[in-house]
Formats: structure tokens, sequence, C-alpha cells
């Protein structure tokens, strides 16, 4: 059966719908959208561990559970991302499709009736008086947070990532981990959470998004009885964000024995929608195993553990990450120029390029063969100006020309250097 597809806009809520029986899951997903603003990091933050784990309905993470153990065994999550300059607020839960279960039509909408009212109790149920008097839940919600921020601290790659976005990026917003920062994670209040909830209620821009077997206008039903934002919000598209000026710079920890490289490319505007071509570059230049980062400098230059690049429209960057000894780290930048000069100067063979096409095409096969994965595209896509047109795109892919590539690759602009380098112990 082909899937249909029907966006509406209902209640505020910007929904896209898609029926498809691919998978024996139903899958959903709801954001709450904003552009990213520094004074809410860290209480969306916790907002997203609070709101997985409590509603006025359902007190704490036991009674969340025991609703989604009797919900067929429904998984639940709640987590921030960003998206070019926007922050998302988003929840999403995967239930059992009701075929899948043998159960007819009548059963199928009835538990789907279920499963959304579940999710109106999570995201509107939030119980401020409630945890006024029971401040032990915040504090444990607090904690887990802040243990996941000192998580990526230990990771010396993330740590780089996070160390790197202060030189990137212009906003202080978008400088900053959207985790947030433990010290002031510690000092949130209540009235400063209550505030943050109001705001994404009233103020956010809402989207929807639907994959499985879903009732006809069920979820329009549903959703128009749900609480309405203060007025309708205009669709605000994610823009990339602004860029600093081209910086090139050295850090040190003592938590790291290796250093972390991370060079930054910055897309050229007019290529938006040659996402095939970037695609095919990507996968030429760093984004796999027969990549010309991997086979030449990891495996005959023997210069990285680990390297390789992706491209982040959301962004307009193109970002390569690699994993070096200290003393190679200057070494390895000049390598890894010269494989784009390479790109730009058509020194690849036809078979490199034809393997850089299958990497890209594989590369959707797997995405559409991961539920959580196709949603969290298609989701996102949702915010997008020009979303990318999977049919489209797969007809394109085989017409990308090594021509194509090479003009592509001539206009990327290294935009930054960062090197995260061992700290020498005093003597």
């Amino acid at each position: 059966m082909a899937e249909q597809i029907q966006n509406k806009i209902v209640n505020s809520w910007h929904i896209h719908q898609v029926e498809s029986q691919q998978f024996n899951s139903n899958f959903l997903m709801l954001g709450f959208v904003t552009p990213v603003r520094l004074k809410h990091i860290n209480s969306r933050a916790l907002l997203s561990y609070l709101m997985a784990v409590h509603a006025k309905k359902y007190p704490n993470q036991q009674a969340v559970s025991r609703r989604l153990m009797a919900l067929y065994g429904a998984s639940y999550a709640v987590r921030v991302l960003t998206y070019g300059n926007l922050d998302v607020l988003l929840f999403r839960i995967t239930f059992a499709k009701g075929s899948r279960l043998g159960k007819g039509a009548l059963e199928s909408e009835q538990m789907i009736e279920e499963i959304m009212t579940f999710m109106k109790e999570m995201i509107f149920g939030l119980d401020f008086d409630f945890l006024s008097i029971n401040q032990q839940l915040i504090e444990n919600e607090k904690k887990n947070l802040i243990q996941e921020i000192l998580a990526r601290e230990d990771d010396k790659v993330a740590q780089a990532i996070d160390r790197s976005r202060e030189y990137l990026f212009l906003d202080e917003g978008q400088q900053a981990s959207i985790l947030g920062d433990p010290k002031q994670i510690e000092r949130l209040t209540i009235p400063e959470l209550s505030g943050s909830y109001q705001e994404m209620l009233e103020e956010n821009q809402r989207f929807l998004f639907a994959h499985g077997e879903w009732p006809e206008g069920l979820i329009e039903k549903v959703v128009r009885a749900w609480p309405a934002s203060n007025a309708p919000i205009p669709f605000r598209a994610a823009e990339r964000p602004a860029l600093q000026k081209p910086s090139n710079q050295v850090e040190s920890s003592l938590s790291i024995e290796q250093a972390v490289v991370i060079v930054q490319y910055e897309l050229p505007e007019d290529e938006n929608g040659s996402f095939e071509v970037l695609g095919v570059l990507n996968a030429l230049f760093g984004g796999g195993p027969a990549s010309l980062l991997f086979t030449e400098i990891r495996e005959k230059a023997s210069l990285a553990y680990n390297i390789s690049s992706r491209a982040q429209f959301s962004v307009g960057l193109l970002t390569v990450i690699a994993e070096c000894e200290p003393k190679e780290a200057q070494e390895l930048l000049k390598k890894i120029d010269d494989q784009l000069q390479r790109i730009i100067a058509g020194q690849f063979t036809d078979e490199q390029f034809s393997q850089a096409r299958k990497t890209v095409l594989g590369e959707r096969f797997r995405t559409a063969d991961a539920v959580e994965s196709l949603a969290l595209e298609k989701f996102l896509q949702l915010l997008s100006r020009e979303p990318v047109d999977d049919q489209l795109f797969e007809q394109k892919l085989p017409l990308v020309t090594r021509k194509e590539v090479m003009a592509s690759a001539k206009q990327l602009k290294r935009q930054s250097t960062f090197i995260l380098t061992k700290k020498e112990q005093p003597l």
C-alpha cells in the first residue's frame, strides 16, 4: 500500500500525517518550537526532564511507566534539540498498531484516542503546585540532567564540539549547549520554570508528525479539543545561524590524552536546494569508510585514529571531526585541505565517485528502515523552508556529475578550525 500524506493546520498545530504500513508501530512526534534564546535554554532543558516523568495525573516516573505499560508497552520520551536557529522541545511516543494486535477498527481508534489523551496530559498537565510541595522531584531531575551534561564533558569529541561552538556562532544561545549549564540549572526556581512553560504553551510554534495507521480525521478531532495558544502563530522556518569571523583556535585540557581536530566549511547559500550534490560531495570527502579522508589520512598516512565529515544543512556547514596524536594535529589540518583540493581538481576515480553516490543512497535506505530516524528527519523537515522531496532526491542522485561535485567543493569556504589537545602536566 502506498503512503498517503496529509498536511493541515488545526488549532495552531501544523499537522503532517503519513498513513503507512511500513512498520509494526505507530509513531507520533509533537514539538514546541521557538528561536534559540540563551535565557531559556536551561529551563527548557529541565522541562524536558520533568515532562518525561510528571504530570498532574501521573505524579512520578512510576505512575507514568504504569500508564505506558497499560498502553501495550508504549515508549514515551522528551528531549530538547536545535535545528538551524530554532530550539525544539520534542515529545515522542511509539506504540503498537492496532492491526498488529488483532484489534478491530473501533478498538484501534479507542487505543489511539487513549494515546493522544496521555500526550495531552503530559504536555499540558505540568503541576507546579505539586512540584512546590514535592521539590525533591525537581532536584532529582536536575541531578539527572546535570549528569548528562557531565557525561558529555567526559567524552573528548563531545567536549571539543561544545567548546568549538563558542568560536563558531555569533549568537550566545547558539554557542551554548542545548542541555544547559550545570551551575545555572542548579539555581533554577519554580517561577522560572513556570514562566518558561507558559511561554512554551502560549508563544511557541506547534508541530505534529504522525506515521502509521490513523483513522480518518481522528487526529484533527482530538487536537481541536486541546488547549489553544493565545493567538495564531505565523510559520517561522529554520534559518542558518549567523557565524563569527573565520578563526583558528587551540585549547588544551587535562582530561584528554589525544587531540580532537574540528574543521568547519561554510556551505554556499545558493546550494540550499542541491542536497544530492552536497550529499555526494560529503560522502566522497569524509562521509564513510570509502571516503578520501578515511582512506588517505587514516588508512594510508595513519595520521588519525578516527576521521569523518558530515553535512549539516540546517546550519549551513560541512564539518570534519578527527582524533589524532597532539603532535600530528597541524599536519592533519594540512592533509584535510589537501583532500578537498583533490576533489576540486577532479583527482578522484570513477569508482570512488560511484561509491560516494552508493554511500548516500545506502544512508537514505538505512534512515527509511529505522522508524525513529525516519520520524525525526520528517519532523525536522516540517521546520524547513524547502524540505527535501525524497522521491525527487532519489531520482536526481544518479544524475549528479563529477563537475557538479567539483564546483560545489570549490564553493566551500573554510570557516574555522578548532583543536582541543592534551595539556602538559607541570613539573
